[in-house]
């Protein structure tokens, strides 16, 4: 899944033979303002993506995505310019409690709203494709995109739990196999090794291993350290 994700705002790369998408995931793409929304299958992780672009990203190349995805995560992905320079930083929200991820334009607010597998809601600017609020946090910080920032977005006050992947450049940081994601919320402080929460494709796609929240509740139980 990862390595779909690192991508223009325009152009995805999509895994070749990739089985019809399901009815809840049929390709789609919609632009209102200055927003372009694009939802896209999956095939190798079976995971449903829709992702929120500025539809002025391509003058400069200087831009930041939002990817939000089936099993829980949002990814920050910023375009550092013309020379191909990326960074991105991974999160993962916890409890999961929908199947599909949902989405509305709000036109008399400027807003682009998404409800997340998590039930909270990510509204969007608009206007500036910039993400304004989570429902299940205090607030969101947006800084500039810039590659000494570390994506550029935190979360603040999050009332479930987060598991931070980390930043990286030009890679996606789950890509990591030595590294530790940082869990934070409900009670309970600690690190994961990322080889125990991935699978690492032989192609080099990277793919959450934990569809059921107990089965990742029964890792962080053994291993959260």
């Amino acid at each position: 899944m990862k390595s779909v994700l690192f991508i223009t705002a325009f152009f995805f790369v999509l895994l070749a033979k990739a089985a019809p998408a399901p009815d809840r995931c049929k390709n789609l793409t919609e632009t209102h303002k200055g927003v372009q929304l694009q939802r896209i299958w999956l095939e190798q992780a079976g995971i449903c993506m829709l992702s929120v672009s500025p539809t002025d990203g391509y003058k400069d190349m200087i831009y930041r995505d939002y990817v939000l995805t089936e099993d829980g995560m949002l990814m920050i992905f910023n375009a550092y310019g013309t020379d191909g320079q990326f960074g991105a930083r991974d999160f993962f929200l916890f409890p999961r409690k929908l199947a599909v991820i949902t989405h509305q334009w709000v036109p008399e607010a400027d807003e682009l709203v998404i409800e997340h597998v998590t039930g909270d809601k990510f509204v969007f600017d608009v206007n500036k494709a910039v993400l304004k609020s989570i429902s299940g946090a205090a607030k969101v910080v947006v800084d500039k995109v810039a590659t000494n920032n570390k994506g550029g977005v935190s979360i603040v006050g999050y009332q479930g739990q987060i598991l931070d992947v980390g930043f990286a450049m030009n890679q996606d940081p789950a890509m990591i196999k030595g590294g530790k994601s940082v869990l934070t919320g409900a009670q309970r402080n600690c690190s994961l090794r990322n080889q125990d929460i991935f699978n690492y494709m032989s192609d080099g796609d990277v793919i959450f291993k934990f569809r059921k929240d107990t089965d990742f509740q029964r890792l962080v139980s053994s291993s959260c350290r």
